[in-house]
């Protein structure tokens, strides 16, 4: 039987050879794959699935609605003891995956403008219509979506597993018996909050390593100068989770102080490559 009398088969060759751009459609015109800079970046390989976003939405509407009706069946905060094993257990190899992405995209976007600054490419793309700013942003999101697979998985991860941690942890600091409702909606905001963080985070993290291989000569350098940074930056911002704070204040400094932090490290260090290469485009 011919594969033009089976409608799914048709449908499935006719998503995966012309619809794959698609998949974005959604996104900026300089993060799509269709963007000549992101497909110069990503070569053979523009074919790669966007996150999957789906079921991180539906684990975390259903954990959620769990954890509250806890306060009205107490008895369904039992059933997530053998949740939080499986949780402790997942945990070590989610951050050692979330570490391996944060390490890759780090070395690829310092390496990838370390190479257009002493290539000398960058003057070669800065001839065509597209802005600097644009043209950065196009090389971040190059280097985002080679770690769009992983990065699906880490999300996932986090969305199926943090949930029963995050309720025992705030239940230790504010006791059920004295804090009616407290851990619960914490946890779910908290949940809320680390799903954000995460894609806040990579962006991060790219957008910094992009700034230091701008400035920074050597390949090796560079990818050392980002590596390091990293480290420290999360060092710095997880250090204030280590005090008390109120229920507000708990979930500003452990929820939303990260985020902010992130957004602002990714705007001032695109802001600092852009001015660094327009004056040394002027020299």
């Amino acid at each position: 039987m011919s594969a033009s009398s089976h409608p799914s088969a048709e449908r499935i060759r006719k998503v995966f050879v012309n619809d794959i751009y698609q998949l974005d459609q959604n996104l900026p015109a300089w993060a799509r794959r269709s963007h000549p800079v992101v497909k110069r970046e990503l070569g053979m390989y523009w074919r790669i699935m966007p996150p999957q976003l789906e079921l991180p939405v539906k684990a975390f509407g259903v954990q959620a609605i769990v954890i509250l009706a806890t306060l009205a069946v107490p008895f369904l905060i039992t059933l997530l003891v053998p949740m939080v094993l499986v949780s402790f257990a997942v945990l070590p190899v989610a951050l050692y995956g979330f570490a391996r992405v944060i390490y890759d995209i780090a070395n690829d976007a310092s390496r990838a403008m370390t190479d257009e600054v002493e290539n000398h490419t960058l003057d070669l793309l800065r001839t065509t219509p597209i802005a600097l700013r644009e043209l950065l942003l196009s090389k971040l999101a190059a280097a985002l979506w080679k770690q769009s697979e992983p990065f699906s998985l880490i999300l996932t991860a986090a969305s199926l597993t943090q949930m029963p941690v995050l309720f025992i942890l705030y239940a230790n600091q504010f006791p059920l018996e004295s804090f009616t409702g407290t851990a619960q909606f914490v946890s779910v905001i908290m949940l809320l909050l680390t799903l954000v963080r995460l894609p806040v985070d990579v962006f991060m993290v790219a957008s910094l390593s992009q700034a230091i291989g701008a400035q920074t000569l050597g390949r090796g350098a560079a990818q050392a100068s980002s590596i390091g940074l990293m480290v420290i930056y999360f060092v710095l911002v997880n250090l204030p989770r280590l005090l008390w704070y109120d229920p507000f204040w708990r979930v500003m400094v452990d929820g939303v102080l990260p985020i902010v932090t992130a957004a602002g490290v990714s705007w001032m260090s695109l802001r600092a490559t852009q001015h660094h290469l327009t004056r040394a485009g002027r020299a």
